[in-house]
């Protein structure tokens, strides 16, 4: 409740149209409020208990980018670097009940506080509205990440390089009436104990 989260947002005109930034911020993400709540909610084979221990993770990020405006068009490349500690994961522990005719395997999930988390790319966003009844809206993210960590043997480490790619059409007939479809794709990230 006492922790200091400064931001820094500078700015430089190239033109009317144009700038150049650099940002710099200490954030804080706090656990949703589920990960806290200490009973469990299962099933036959999985169960998942909250942690009411978890601390927020904190992080530090730093952007630098190139803003570009006009009347159809708005591009914003930004390289940015983000370091993140306190990292929230979730531990899988496995348990064997023998009671009864025949083994059952449950798997008991936990989030926990292991690890850091570092990521590092260029991020792309832009908008292009080429009639006053249609808007192309995009986004894509090239990152590298590299994470750390373990929980009593849970291994969270993995590093590699990624993707995330958002685009949204927006139609609007007449005034009063609008349609968007959107799209997004994520990209694989592979760590020790997780391939998603």
């Amino acid at each position: 409740y006492t922790g200091f989260f400064p931001s820094v947002f500078l700015s430089y005109d190239l033109s009317k149209n144009s700038q150049f930034l650099i940002n710099y911020s200490r954030r804080i993400q706090r656990p949703r409020s589920f990960f806290l709540v200490p009973f469990n909610s299962y099933d036959t084979r999985s169960s998942f208990q909250g942690n009411p221990d978890l601390n927020p993770t904190y992080e530090n990020s730093f952007e630098f980018g190139y803003s570009l405006s006009s009347k159809k068009l708005t591009f914003n490349p930004t390289l940015y670097y983000k370091k993140s500690q306190d990292e929230i994961n979730f531990a899988q522990i496995s348990t064997i009940n023998n009671q009864g005719p025949k083994p059952v395997v449950s798997i008991a999930t936990t989030p926990v506080n292991a690890g850091s988390d570092t990521q590092y790319g260029l991020d792309l966003n832009g908008s292009y509205d080429p009639f006053k009844w249609f808007r192309l809206m995009g986004s894509l993210d090239l990152y590298g990440y590299n994470n750390t960590g373990n929980f009593q043997g849970f291994d969270f480490n993995g590093k590699g390089f990624s993707s995330r790619i958002r685009l949204t059409t927006t139609f609007k007939p007449d005034k009063n009436t609008s349609f968007q479809f959107q799209g997004f794709y994520r990209g694989a990230e592979k760590s020790v104990s997780n391939d998603r």
